[in-house]
C-alpha cells in the first residue's frame, strides 16, 4: 500500500489542493452574499441642488476701478485717473457689442474700437450703424477711430 500511495502521491496532492480551493470558494462566496444582503437595505439620500447665485463686481460710483481710498492726495488721483479713464474710454462698461454683421471687441487705445466685422458684411452699412451706437450711448457719431479687423 506504500508504494502505491509513493506511485500516486501526485495525484492525491493535486487532489487535496483541488478540495481546500473549493471549500474557501464556498465560504468567501458565503460572506459576499452576506454582507451584500447587508448593504441592499435600502437607504435614502436627498440631495439638494444648489445654484450660485451671480453677485456683480463691486464698483466705484460710475463703475470703473474700485472706490477711492487713502489720503485725500491719493483719493483726488484716483478720481482724476477715473475721470481721465471714463474720457478715453467711455463705452469700455458695454463692450463687447455684438450684432450679426459685426463685433466691437475692444479698445485698443484711448477712443480707439477693434471691430471684428463679417466677410461678407457692407463696411459702410457697419460704420452707420456703429455710429448710430455711439449716438445711442451718448456720444457724438464718428467720435472714436474704427479699427478694423475681419473674421469667417
Amino acid at each position: 500500500m506504500l508504494e502505491k500511495l509513493k506511485k500516486y502521491w501526485m495525484v492525491v496532492a493535486v487532489l487535496v489542493t483541488v478540495i481546500i480551493a473549493l471549500v474557501a470558494l464556498m465560504i468567501s462566496s458565503r460572506n459576499i452574499d452576506q454582507t451584500q444582503n447587508q448593504q441592499a437595505t435600502p437607504t435614502t439620500v436627498t440631495r439638494e441642488t444648489s445654484i450660485p447665485t451671480p453677485t456683480a463686481p463691486p464698483a466705484a460710483g460710475s463703475g470703473f476701478g474700485p472706490n477711492p481710498s487713502g489720503s485725500a492726495d491719493q483719493i483726488n488721483r484716483q478720481n482724476q485717473e477715473l475721470e481721465q479713464n471714463q474720457k478715453d474710454y467711455p463705452l469700455a462698461g458695454t463692450l463687447p457689442y455684438q450684432t450679426a454683421l459685426f463685433t466691437v471687441d475692444h479698445y485698443r487705445a484711448p477712443l480707439q474700437l477693434v471691430v471684428i466685422i463679417k466677410k461678407e458684411s457692407n463696411k459702410n452699412l457697419v460704420t452707420e450703424m456703429i455710429n448710430n451706437w455711439l449716438v445711442e450711448n451718448g456720444l457724438k457719431a464718428n467720435s472714436h477711430q474704427i479699427i478694423w479687423t475681419t473674421s469667417d
